[in-house]
């Protein structure tokens, strides 16, 4: 007979095979881990001849933990100018939020948000964190 697998197995499992990622950060050894991209999204705007763009990644661990990536940076006729890279570790979902609103003046900005509403759409273990939710 087959051991059942936890929740977090059987959601890890949904995903296809788990892919290597090492995300750069400031001032602090690169992240490696081995899993999925949940979410990714990116905007940016110009001005003055300089494109302004950032990117929110959320990713899921082989061992269940998520992690968060931000990168920004700037471009002046296609070319980089400058890139500045965070990246946290968390455990609960809880963390993943307190971490976004952190990283952004202490608000969840319109692109982290974007970005925690498809990691909540594609990864089974945050499908009930979506929503603050209160009784």
């Amino acid at each position: 007979m087959a051991t059942p697998k936890n929740p977090t197995e059987a959601a890890l499992e949904d995903l296809g095979e788990p892919h290597e990622f090492v995300i750069p950060r400031e001032n602090d050894r690169d992240l490696k881990f081995s899993g999925w991209l949940i979410a990714n999204e990116q905007d940016g705007q110009e001005s003055s001849g300089v494109t302004f763009k950032t990117a929110v990644s959320i990713f899921a661990t082989k061992g269940g933990r998520i992690v968060t990536a931000v990168r920004r940076w700037r471009e002046k006729e296609g070319k980089l100018v400058s890139e500045k890279h965070t990246a946290g570790v968390h455990v609960l979902p809880y963390e993943v939020i307190h971490w976004l609103k952190s990283d952004n003046q202490l608000v969840l900005g319109a692109l982290s948000k974007r970005a925690w509403v498809a990691a909540c759409h594609a990864y089974p273990k945050l499908k009930d964190e979506e929503f603050e939710q209160v009784e």
